[in-house]
This record gives structure tokens, sequence and C-alpha cells, in this order.
């Protein structure tokens, strides 16, 4: 198997004042059921990352994303299958009008009270250095998994 393959992902934080809008993922899903996390998905052939971040939050959310910034780049690699480089974006909304999808429920949740919530696994480190970030330099990370699929290792680096 070839080990440089890789898939693109989105994922966006969408905030209004001060709110984060989170995902709760269904309880059908695949990956993380249940669990908390923001809106995106997989960059289809044929689009950009921007393109691909606009269409998966519209899709899932019934939002444009307002001013979407690049945060961070991680590089998510799956133990011998191939991997995920995950397009991290904050974003704003002008109203917290939201489209439920077959995804999850949608919850708009005080910045301060994400800790709170049943996250996606590496979602405690990564919201932190996103949010509270005064800088507009870009984070970048590798996210490492071991054999049965499980968070073994999250390494950081900013420019």
């Amino acid at each position: 198997m070839d080990h440089r393959r890789v898939y693109a992902r989105t994922l966006c934080f969408i905030q209004h004042k001060a709110d984060i809008l989170m995902l709760q993922g269904a309880p059908t899903k695949r990956l993380y059921p249940n669990l908390f996390n923001g809106v995106g998905g997989h960059v289809e052939a044929g689009e950009d990352v921007l393109t691909g971040l606009r269409r998966e939050v519209l899709e899932e959310t019934g939002l444009d994303p307002q001013e979407p910034r690049l945060v961070a780049v991680i590089n998510a690699d799956e133990a011998g299958k191939p991997g995920v480089v995950l397009f991290v974006f904050l974003a704003r909304a002008t109203s917290q009008q939201v489209r439920e999808s077959a995804e999850g429920t949608l919850h708009w949740i005080p910045r301060g009270s994400l800790h709170q919530l049943h996250l996606v696994p590496d979602l405690s480190e990564l919201l932190p250095r996103i949010l509270n970030a005064e800088t507009t330099d870009i984070l970048y990370g590798y996210y490492g998994y071991d054999e049965n699929g499980k968070l073994s290792a999250i390494q950081w680096n900013a420019r």
C-alpha cells in the first residue's frame, strides 16, 4: 500500500457572537456517534478546499460561512490506511438559524461551555489553540492512530 495517500477534509467552527455551532453526531454515525464536533467533510473531486468547506457547511447547516479563515492543517495518520489532511477553519454566521441534517443535531454552545461537552477526542486540545489564538498564524498538527483506530499521539507546531 502507498502510505503517501491522503484524503482532504474540512472542519469548520462557526461563531455567532459568543456562541460556537457544534454538531452532535447522530447515534448511527460510524465515526464519533453522539460526540460533538464542528461541521465539515470530504473535499470532493474538482473542488478546492474552500469550495468544499462552503458546500459541506451549507449541506449540514444551511449556513453560508462568513469570512472563513484557515487556522490549522492537521495530518491524521491512520495506521497503515490512507490518512486524512484536515483543513480547519473559523468562520462567522450572520444568524443562528440553522437547518438540521442527517449528520446529527446542531447546537449553539456558549464558548465558555465547550469544555463541558462530550467532544471528539482531539478537540479538547485543538479548540483552545484555535479559539484563543491571538495571531493569524496557522497551526500545524499531526495525529497518530493505533491499529484499533484510537487516537494515540498529537503533536503541534506553530509557524
